[in-house]
Parts: C-alpha cells; sequence; structure tokens
C-alpha cells in the first residue's frame, strides 16, 4: 500500500495525537485529585461532626453523673438526718415532755423557743428552753417545777438577763432540762 499522505501532515497528526494523550492524562490526574481533595474533605467533615457529636454525648452523660451524685449525696444527707430524727423521736415521748412543759409554766412566763439536742452516748437527751417574763421568780419557779416533774432528771438556769428599769424590767432567760429516756 502506498502511503499518499505526506510525512509532515502525519508527524503533525501524531503530534496533536501526542498532545492530546498528554493532555487527557493531565486532565485525569488532575481531576482525580480534586476528586481525592473533596472525598478528604467530605470525610473530615463527618469525622468532626461525629467527633462534635460523641462529645455533646460525653457532656450530657458527665452532667447526668454528677446530678446522680448530688441526689445520692443528698440522699445520703437525708437518710442521715432520718435515722438521727427516728434515733432521737424513739428515746422521747414529745407529746408528754411539751405537755409537761406546758402544765409547769407559770403563767407570767413567755415561752419562746424549746430547741432539742440529740444525747450523746449513754445520756439523757436535752433540751433548752428560753423565754421572758416580768418577774425574775418566776424564772425560778419554772426552774423548780420542771427539776420535780417526772419527765425531766434535772433543770438548770443557764443564763438571765434584766432589760428596762426595776419597776418595768423584762427579764430574758434559757433552762437547760435534762430528760428522762423512754
Amino acid at each position: 500500500m502506498v502511503n499518499l499522505i505526506p510525512k509532515e501532515f502525519k508527524k503533525r497528526k501524531d503530534a496533536k495525537s501526542l498532545v492530546y494523550g498528554v493532555t487527557s492524562a493531565y486532565v485525569v490526574v488532575i481531576a482525580v485529585i480534586l476528586l481525592l481533595a473533596l472525598g478528604l474533605k467530605t470525610f473530615n467533615y463527618l469525622t468532626r461532626v461525629s467527633m462534635d457529636d460523641k462529645q455533646a454525648k460525653l457532656t450530657t452523660l458527665q452532667a447526668q453523673q454528677n446530678k446522680d451524685k448530688a441526689l445520692a449525696t443528698e440522699a445520703g444527707l437525708i437518710q442521715d438526718r432520718l435515722d438521727q430524727h427516728q434515733k432521737f423521736m424513739s428515746t422521747v415521748d414529745w407529746n408528754e415532755t411539751l405537755g409537761d412543759i406546758a402544765a409547769n409554766t407559770p403563767t407570767v412566763v413567755k415561752v419562746n423557743s424549746i430547741k432539742a439536742a440529740t444525747a450523746e452516748s449513754g445520756k439523757d437527751p436535752t433540751a433548752t428552753i428560753t423565754g421572758e417574763t416580768s418577774d425574775a421568780k418566776a424564772v425560778v419557779l419554772f426552774q423548780d417545777k420542771l427539776t420535780v416533774s417526772k419527765k425531766f432528771s434535772s433543770a438548770t438556769i443557764t443564763g438571765i438577763t434584766q432589760s428596762g428599769s426595776t419597776s418595768d424590767a423584762l427579764y430574758t432567760f434559757s433552762i437547760t432540762i435534762v430528760l428522762k429516756a423512754n
């Protein structure tokens, strides 16, 4: 077969073919690089979203754990208070005790508060009565009545103060009583 195409055309065609092949290869390589970069960027984004989600769940779990610890601590304190209350209430009949205090209170004495204290091991519980009166002798009478009562082991005046002049004096007092356990 006789080649009728001049060699120059053939060389140009081969050169164009080579340029087209090289250009196509560059385009494919650049497209692959861009696709890989886009894939890596998408992977990084999905990984970051997943990590943020896991971090949020971890933070929520830590907050819940701290809340549970606080609740357990509060429950322990409440249980301790209930145990102390039960121990304290089981040693003294408070209805009878308060009734006895009321029955022995002179009419001129105003009782402001009665504060109970838990008993130490091996000792009877105590209570402190605070009040006021216009007659100092009524405080001593109140202490004497409490001392002879069957509900109390002893009654001691722990403090008495006078305010005002002698004619219109107001006496503020505190008496500590030792309760007899049941």
